[in-house]
């Protein structure tokens, strides 16, 4: 695999019986009995066979994974991509790293291969930052707020373009956090701020807002997400290219709330009848001297928890419906123990110290236990953080791979909709 490391499979026996072809979804890999065929095994085993799937892998964002990333070089060599296509990667027209795999050209990158493999043991977290694979998301929706999150998606690595989280209670008023790479505009620079700055114009990446310098392992259960940041890689590892800031911040535009309330580690928002409760481990600030995203007005935006990428946040959602008066929802998530957070003694790859668990007392689905490499568990109960239904609500439950989907509701007698997508 991509790792470098073979799962131990049994020679001698199996309960299934080979097909011409296979129907299932692949969860037969993970069977202890399953035997490799043995012609799977001899083309894994010759390397005389190239990856003429180039086109298909790179679309995936595969390039400089290890299975494919010997063929990357010499077809980026042959070709002369590192002045093309490659050019995003910064590696500039004279660096090191350049003059490296220009070099490998000459001879043809498996010559290279044993170094390569070292090179990518310890670089690997910003090699595979941009891969494409599954990823379980999960919203949670009522009338007055919305909660999303994708999963466990890679925690601690890079990632140029992903959102990891969000809470939405108007169309502008939304709360999420990043593990900024770089500031939007140097502070040294920032007593003359563009007057006007969006998204868009947030890079390369990743950057101060898009992006990730490392992703949190993240787990959402119902109105409630935890959000662990411990990168797993050293900043500047590669130069400019894997640099990262020692902080993690959160969106939260004053301007876009009817009221935002500050107590130490916790932030407070309301619109309308929908709350949210932001809380940081590190006690964060405002900061102000970058450019402001979206008519914000000049009020604060950008809350920062700085000193250390290794920091959890938690945040939580409830309306009127729950606890009647915004100041109620904001004493009683103030009135339990203050969020457990425990290190480590020993550190990450990054040489911060690794942020173990968390334990928060919620008053809505209660205690909610969780860990860098701990399952999600509320209330007693371990919490899948995949491989759940694809929709559960009181309208349609479907499981995730069905193909039949039937959407009902109390008040339409025999007006249900049936979807069958193998039909």
């Amino acid at each position: 695999d991509g790792y470098g490391h073979s799962p131990s499979l049994s020679p001698t026996k199996t309960n299934f019986t080979y097909r011409p072809v296979w129907g299932g979804n692949g969860a037969f890999l993970v069977a202890s009995d399953y035997v490799l065929p043995d012609v799977i095994r001899e083309i894994a085993r010759d390397a005389s066979q190239s990856y003429s799937d180039l086109d298909l892998w790179w679309g995936m964002n595969a390039m400089t994974a290890w299975p494919l990333l010997p063929s990357t070089i010499n077809t980026a060599n042959e070709h002369d991509l590192w002045d093309g296509q490659f050019r995003s990667l910064g590696l500039g027209t004279s660096s090191a790293a350049l003059s490296f795999l220009k070099g490998i050209g000459s001879t043809g990158a498996e010559a290279y291969k044993g170094l390569l493999f070292q090179i990518y043991l310890t670089a690997w977290p910003v090699f595979n930052m941009a891969v494409l694979n599954q990823a379980n998301t999960y919203t949670y929706r009522t009338e007055h707020y919305m909660l999303s999150t994708v999963q466990d998606y890679n925690p601690g690595l890079r990632s140029n373009q992903i959102h990891t989280w969000q809470a939405t209670l108007s169309g502008t008023a939304i709360v999420f956090t990043t593990h900024p790479a770089r500031l939007a505009v140097d502070e040294d620079d920032s007593s003359v701020l563009p007057s006007k700055f969006d998204w868009a114009l947030d890079k390369p990446n990743p950057s101060y807002w898009t992006g990730e310098g490392s992703r949190p392992r993240a787990a959402q259960h119902r109105n409630v997400g935890v959000y662990i940041y411990s990168p797993q890689y050293r900043s500047s590892l590669l130069g400019d290219i894997s640099d990262y800031r020692q902080e993690t911040h959160a969106y939260f535009p004053v301007s876009h709330f009817d009221q935002v309330v500050r107590r130490e580690k916790w932030t407070f928002g309301r619109v309308g009848k929908g709350y949210v409760a932001l809380y940081s481990h590190i006690v964060p600030t405002w900061r102000t001297s970058q450019p402001e995203l979206y008519k914000n007005g000049g009020m604060n935006f950008d809350l920062v928890a700085n000193g250390t990428a290794a920091n959890v946040w938690i945040v939580e959602l409830g309306s009127s419906d729950e606890y009647g008066s915004f100041a109620n929802f904001s004493s009683v998530i103030l009135s339990p123990v203050e969020p457990v957070v425990e290190l480590n003694d020993d550190s990450s790859s990054s040489g911060e110290r690794m942020i173990s668990s968390v334990v928060y007392e919620s008053p809505s689905v209660g205690t909610f236990r969780f860990g860098w490499s701990s399952p999600l568990v509320v209330d007693g109960k371990e919490i899948p953080l995949s491989d759940y239904r694809r929709y559960d609500n009181p309208h349609i439950r479907t499981e995730f791979d069905s193909m039949q989907y039937f959407v009902s509701h109390p008040t339409i007698g025999g007006g249900d909709l049936a979807l069958d997508f193998d039909t």
